[in-house]
């Protein structure tokens, strides 16, 4: 259920993250306080929805940078729901065709917080069981969006506490330790040896790999402070994530330390702790958390839950097709995206849609008109929301 308890623990901690409340028991109708839109009970945020792209962006036994790069981010960026910056600003470079999934190097790269990759990877982990792939893989929809080694970090802590609920059903400081080691090892590798790396590297400056070793002994330092019976609120306090909400090395400690209490405390409980800490990236933990949970098993206080979110039936069927290796191969078109992305903005002018076919999505069809978006639904069921106005 790792897919489906994501976006249950995203669509909770999404109001308390934009500060509409200070504490919630499960979905509600709200107004987001910047955009004004109003959201209703259940709606996820960007968390799932990259999930849910790079989900999509895996077939014939591979993640396939490239897709999610050219097709998924700047399609997302028409129906994007509180997302972050660095990631919106990576959707609209690959508008360019000179731009390589390896080598988007935007103002402000290099510094991202880093949440944006960390929110992401459990599709990674839940199709690959080679730990290698998965490593490799993290890494590959890291960069497409992030160049900084918290980031990268970050990344690779969730992945690392997800591979160990998906396999062992075992999260504890030392099993943490172990396979974030053995997850840094195999990164280091890659990093070393890929062809792909070796091109990156040339282009981004400063020495990557130093910076990340050194980093990567911090992470240690603060998994060691974790200590199973510390309040969440010292949890938070020890990975920083209150002096820098949304970072990708606090969001992955702050996620690994609510993951070790699995067991000990109801998932309902574990899921609402995370979404309810304030000065906290309530929605990207909350996420995390709940994959993580997925992972772990099935909680009948969490699917009580669930069911009565957006795209149920979706998250399911996606989260068993990555289950099954059952995804289908996708066309990588750049020509196709920006040739439908111009369209759409034409037609949005006009308060419609365009009459041709989505590239990802299929035809769309509108389902209500809500202020100034249009709420519709792709032809495989995941509802979108697209401003006309």
């Amino acid at each position: 259920m790792f897919l489906v308890y994501g976006a249950t623990g995203d669509a909770m901690g999404f109001p308390v993250e934009a500060g509409v409340v200070d504490k919630v028991d499960g979905f509600m109708d709200w107004t987001h306080p910047k955009t004004k839109e109003e959201i209703k009970k259940g709606e996820y945020s960007d968390d799932t929805q990259m999930t849910l792209a790079i989900a999509r962006s895996i077939w014939d036994g591979e993640f396939h940078p490239d897709y999610f790069a050219y097709v998924e981010l700047p399609l997302w960026a028409y129906y994007e729901r509180g997302a972050g910056k660095a990631t919106t600003k990576a959707a609209m470079n690959f508008f360019s065709p000179r731009v390589q999934w390896y080598t988007s190097f935007y103002p402000g790269y290099g510094d991202a917080g880093g949440s944006g990759a960390a929110m992401r990877v459990s599709p990674i982990v839940a199709a690959f069981e080679n730990e290698s792939d998965i490593v490799r893989y993290v890494i590959y929809s890291t960069i497409v969006t992030h160049g900084n080694v918290k980031a990268l970090l970050g990344a690779l802590l969730v992945a690392a506490v997800m591979n160990l609920s998906k396999n062992e059903k075992k999260i504890d400081k030392n099993s943490v330790l172990k396979q974030y080691k053995v997850f840094q090892e195999s990164a280091v590798r890659i990093l070393e040896s890929d062809d792909f790396m070796k091109e990156w590297k040339k282009i981004r400056s400063g020495d990557f790999l130093s910076e990340f070793e050194f980093t990567f002994r911090y992470v240690l330092e603060k998994i060691e402070s974790i200590d199973v019976d510390d309040d969440y609120s010292l949890i938070c306090k020890k990975a920083g994530e209150y002096e820098t909400p949304g970072m990708g090395i606090s969001v992955a400690l702050c996620s690994a330390g609510l993951a070790m209490k699995i067991g000990k405390i109801s998932a309902k409980k574990l899921l609402l702790t995370a979404a309810n800490e304030k000065r906290t990236d309530t929605d990207t933990i909350a996420s995390i958390l709940g994959s993580i949970i997925g992972f772990y098993g099935e909680f009948s206080d969490i699917s009580a839950i669930s069911r009565s979110m957006q795209d149920y039936e979706y998250l399911l069927e996606v989260q068993n097709r990555l289950l099954e290796g059952d995804f289908k191969r996708r066309k990588v078109d750049r020509t196709e995206v920006r040739s439908y992305a111009a369209e759409l903005e034409k037609a949005l002018k006009t308060s419609k849609l365009p009459d041709s076919s989505h590239p990802v999505f299929g035809k769309l069809k509108i389902l209500e008109e809500r202020g100034k978006l249009f709420k519709v639904i792709s032809e495989e069921g995941q509802a979108l929301f697209i401003r006309h106005q």
